[in-house]
């Protein structure tokens, strides 16, 4: 068959025109349509993991929700946890931009966790971040439980490595680091669980609350909070 030539449906051949357009996209266009889409479907999973939980979400709902078949939906993601390991991957990406932002800063640990803990509160205002505060991992498969626990531990670390360098440098009171961590962690992570993005205050005000209450328990004697 000629390189001009193309198959219709039931056998006839069809000559394309040169100069002709191709009805094909580039394959770049395709790629970044089949993103989009996979974007779409992790979003709509998301809100629905929120309202109903994980566990009670299905994905006939999920398709549901997005107004197409399951099969499509099946299209792009084969399971309802190959969308939750998409949505851990999002809320992980938002997270260690947090800290890179705090880590890059020519600043004392203090400066650097004060940083951080403001950046970090608007991510778990996100349906990413709140979702990822959320999860029950015995809700899942064996594979993304694991992925999360490990994201969770790379935060954890870093969170920790930002408050041991404000203790080293003398910015940041003599304390337990790793009880710190999880005293700072966790109250940011609850936000997740009553922040409604229709309620009284924003995330930035939140932030700046929660920067001010929990910088100020680990601020030195004498040392006042810039």
């Amino acid at each position: 068959m000629s390189n001009l030539e193309s198959k219709k449906p039931g056998g006839r051949r069809a000559r394309l025109i040169p100069g002709e357009p191709s009805p094909w996209k580039p394959l770049k266009e395709r790629k970044s349509d089949r993103e989009a889409k996979s974007l779409s479907v992790v979003e709509a999973a998301t809100r629905l993991f929120l309202e109903r939980g994980v566990h009670r979400a299905t994905m006939s709902e999920i398709a549901q929700h997005l107004n197409i078949t399951k099969p499509a939906l099946y299209n792009y993601f084969h399971s309802k946890d190959s969308i939750l390991s998409a949505c851990i991957q999002l809320a992980d990406r938002q997270t260690s931009q947090a800290l890179a932002n705090a880590e890059a800063l020519d600043a004392r640990g203090f400066d650097k966790v004060r940083a951080f803990i403001t950046e970090y509160v608007s991510v778990s205002t996100t349906a990413y971040g709140a979702c990822l505060n959320r999860i029950d991992d015995r809700d899942l498969e064996d594979a993304v439980r694991e992925q999360l626990r490990s994201v969770n531990r790379i935060i954890d670390h870093r969170v920790r490595a930002l408050i041991a360098a404000g203790v080293a440098d003398g910015s940041i009171v003599e304390c337990d680091v790793r009880l710190t961590t999880f005293a700072i962690m966790g109250a940011i992570q609850w936000i997740s669980r009553w922040y409604r993005h229709d309620g009284p205050l924003s995330p930035e005000e939140i932030a700046a609350e929660y920067s001010k209450r929990l910088m100020a328990s680990l601020t030195p004697p004498k040392e006042t909070v810039r």
